[in-house]
This record gives C-alpha cells, sequence and structure tokens, in this order.
C-alpha cells in the first residue's frame, strides 16, 4: 500500500470516528444535539473528504470497503446534506457492504435508500430499494427489519394508487409487531394501514383503526402521533358524513397542537374545521376558523399554507356577496402565490378573482384574470384545468357581447 492511499485511509478512519461520535451525541438530543450540529459544520468538509478517499478506494480494498460501509450516518447527516449527496454516500456503502458480503448492512442501506427516494416522490424506486431489503430481512430472520421495510412499502403502493398491495404489506406489518409484543411499531402501522383504507374509500373500516391507533399512541404517551390520527380520524368522519364528529376530532386536534406549541398544526386543524363549518352553511364560525388559522400560518411563517386559507376566507365572503373582502383576500393569497412561485396556487387566485368579477358583471375584468389564469395553469403544466378557463373565457366573452347589444 503507497504512503498517499494510507494516508487516505487513515484520515478516512479518523473522521469516521468524529462523525460516528457526534451522530451519538446528535442522538441525545437537546443541548448535546445542538453542540454537535455547530462541531459537524465546523468539521463537515474533512468528514466529506474522509468519505471520498474511502470510496475511492472500496471497489479494490476491503478496508477501504469496511471504512466507506460505516460512513452514512443519516439522521445526523441529513440535516446538512441535499439528497443527492446523501444517495452517493448510501450508494457507496452499499456497494462496499455488498462486497464484504455484510448482509444485514446491506439491508439497511436499502431501506434508507427506499426512504430517500420517497421522500423524494419518487415512489416507483422506493419500492425498488424496499422489496430489497424487505428480501434480505426476511432472509435474516429480522423481524423488526421486515416490520419497517413493509411498513416502507406500503406507504409507497398508497402513493403510487396501487392499494391492494398497500394493504397487504401493511396489515402484515400490524400481524408481525403484535406478534413480537413491538406496541409502537403496531400502533404506528395501524395508522398507516387506516390511511391506505381511506385511499380506497373503505372509511368505515379507516376510523376502526384509526380509533385503535390513537388509543395505543395515548397509552405510549406520543402526542405528535396522536395529532396526525385525530386529524386522519376528522377526515375520514367528514368522508362519512357525520359533521358534528368531524368538528369533534378537529377540536381535539387543535387543543394537542397548542400544547405541543405546533402552530402549523393547529392552522391546519383550524383551517380544516372551517371547510366543516362552511359545509353546514354556518359561514360566522367558518370565517372565525379561516381567521385564526391564518393568524397560525402567519406566526409559523407557513406561506403556502396561508395563501390557501386566505383563498377559503374569500370564497365564503363570496358565498356572503361581500364581495369587496373577497377581493381584498383573493388578492392577498394572489400577491404570496406570485411571491413563492407556485404557479398553480397563482392560476387558482386568479380564477376566483375571475369568477367574483363575472359575477359582478366586470367582464372586462373578468376576462383579464381568466387571461392570466390560463397562462398561470399552463406554465403550471396544468393543461387540462386551463383548458376549462378557457371555458370561463368563451361564457364570458359571450355574456360580454349579449351585454353590449342590451345597451
Amino acid at each position: 500500500m503507497s504512503l498517499a492511499k494510507q494516508a487516505d485511509l487513515l484520515h478516512a478512519q479518523t473522521y469516521l470516528a468524529v462523525l460516528h461520535d457526534l451522530a451519538d451525541r446528535y442522538a441525545q438530543g437537546n443541548e448535546q444535539m445542538v453542540e454537535a450540529l455547530v462541531e459537524l459544520d465546523q468539521d463537515l468538509s474533512q468528514i466529506e473528504k474522509g468519505q471520498a478517499n474511502a470510496a475511492a478506494y472500496a471497489g479494490d480494498d476491503d478496508e477501504a470497503a469496511a471504512i466507506a460501509n460505516r460512513y452514512p450516518a443519516m439522521a445526523l447527516l441529513s440535516v446538512r446534506h441535499t439528497p443527492e449527496q446523501s444517495l452517493s454516500w448510501l450508494e457507496s456503502a452499499l456497494k462496499a457492504a455488498r462486497r464484504l458480503h455484510l448482509i444485514e448492512d446491506e439491508a439497511r442501506h436499502l431501506s434508507s435508500l427506499g426512504l430517500i427516494f420517497a421522500e423524494a416522490g419518487n415512489h416507483r424506486k422506493a419500492v425498488e430499494y424496499y422489496i430489497g431489503a424487505l428480501s434480505l430481512a426476511q432472509r435474516l430472520g429480522d423481524v423488526s427489519g421486515e416490520i419497517k421495510r413493509r411498513s416502507g412499502l406500503g406507504l409507497s403502493y398508497v402513493e403510487l394508487g396501487q392499494l391492494p398491495q398497500a394493504i397487504e404489506h401493511l396489515e402484515r406489518s400490524v400481524s408481525l409487531a403484535h406478534e413480537i409484543g413491538d406496541t409502537q411499531a403496531e400502533a404506528n402501522n395501524l395508522g398507516n394501514l387506516g390511511i391506505a383504507l381511506a385511499q380506497a374509500d373503505r372509511d368505515a373500516e379507516a376510523r376502526d383503526y384509526f380509533e385503535k391507533a390513537l388509543a395505543m399512541q395515548r397509552q405510549l404517551g406520543h402526542k405528535r402521533w396522536q395529532s396526525r390520527l385525530l386529524n386522519n380520524l376528522a377526515l375520514v368522519s367528514a368522508e362519512i358524513g357525520d359533521p358534528q364528529q368531524t368538528i369533534q376530532y378537529y377540536q381535539q386536534a387543535i387543543d394537542l397542537a397548542r400544547e405541543l406549541g405546533d402552530l402549523r398544526s393547529e392552522g391546519n386543524a383550524l383551517a380544516n374545521m372551517g371547510v366543516v363549518y362552511k359545509d353546514l352553511k354556518d359561514y360566522e364560525q367558518a370565517i372565525q376558523c379561516y381567521q385564526a388559522a391564518d393568524q397560525r400560518y402567519h406566526a409559523a411563517e407557513d406561506v403556502s399554507a396561508r395563501g390557501s386559507n386566505l383563498g377559503n376566507l374569500g370564497n365564503v365572503y363570496v358565498i356572503l356577496e361581500e364581495y369587496d373582502r373577497a377581493k381584498e383576500y383573493y388578492l392577498e393569497a394572489l400577491r404570496i402565490a406570485v411571491e413563492t412561485g407556485n404557479k398553480r396556487a397563482e392560476g387558482l387566485r386568479l380564477n376566483n378573482l375571475g369568477i367574483l368579477c363575472e359575477q359582478q358583471q366586470h367582464y372586462d375584468d373578468a376576462l383579464a384574470y381568466f387571461h392570466r389564469a390560463s397562462d398561470a395553469f399552463l406554465m403550471a403544466n396544468a393543461p387540462q384545468v386551463a383548458e376549462k378557463v378557457k371555458a370561463s373565457i368563451t361564457r364570458v366573452e359571450g355574456l360580454k357581447g349579449n351585454s353590449n347589444q342590451d345597451q
């Protein structure tokens, strides 16, 4: 081994030890977490150099492969790395694990790759990696690993609309977790199974599973999971047609979000409860919910959610025929969409303004808004929506022509 290679691998091994020490301290939370992140920022360039050195030699050197295999410390590195960097490190680690015939590590890297692709929205690729990880977990007799991989597969299949496969994997995850007494995994996957069943329009079954999951999460004391489940219970109750139960679930979600100091979740529950009150034609309550949600989103600096919520407020004022108030909210929502570069949201707000102007018989203004909305939807790669807006343009042009003839 050349001196240069020895130096490179010594450097890689040294900073691998630094990385794992930081990862251990980060996992402790609180002050240790903050200190670990500060030190990570100081050492990151050397850590990245160490990984690159190990990966460069890993193809034909077992020592280098052993180092490269251990470099991904995803919980910590994901805070600073882009998904592309994480993929690169995991792919190098996967090759190293396969070279060294380290099946457990290979399964772990495959599962981590599946998670990264799932978070990036590439669920087809995620499924490929999860299937590979599941096969290895079954080969190893690793039941906990099998539960995790089936859970990942189930959620990705939900996103792909392959609901029978999703339900199959999630039911098996629940069953396995129950068999080994892993209450946390069982509760989590009962909730995931509820999501799959709701997507399959099996709302009554979904509600049963959400309620079972909620009872278990309450026993475990995990309030963030409880918050998610209460929102899911509200959604399926709305689909079933039980508005009062829906409101009760949202109120519980709001109370829990306040307890957690989770402004975004509180805003979401308030906004969703506003939708329920709007559907019940209790417009005063709907407005109160939407306005309270706006305050939470503003405090949480959740600009996109605030824009959608302001659009909902505008819709209520249109129903009440308070058109000036409606326009005020639509224009603010439009400003947010433009500032954030969200062309689809921009198209929606412009379309709302067009409809509003049409109702007031301000046909020139309506046409101007509809044309801009159509352009925005085309730029958002939503040509079908743009076509619907063009139908509105044709309708308003006809109304304008008739109005001119009447004059």
